[in-house]
């Protein structure tokens, strides 16, 4: 596979966990609180593992992962603040 090719696999898969962790806690009315931080926050640690390993290996076309920042950040910060 070329590097390319491993570059979008890994912006895929970054989005993918960015996307899970924001639904996750989503999917139950109301809004339980423990789901939000036994889902959401380990998928943001995968998902910051996941940005910096790409900052590492790809330099600057790694920072295009930081477009799945608000996803996998937005039930941790809300709960965390």
């Amino acid at each position: 596979m070329a590097a390319n090719q491993k570059y979008w696999v890994v912006f895929m898969t970054s989005l993918v966990i960015a996307y899970i962790g924001r639904e996750s806690p989503q999917r139950q009315m109301p809004l339980d609180y423990g789901a939000m931080i036994s889902r959401s926050v380990p998928l943001a640690i995968a998902w910051a593992g996941v940005l910096a390993f790409s900052l590492l290996r790809y330099r600057n076309r790694g920072l295009w992962l930081l477009e799945g920042a608000p996803m996998a950040l937005c039930w941790p910060t809300l709960v965390i603040v």
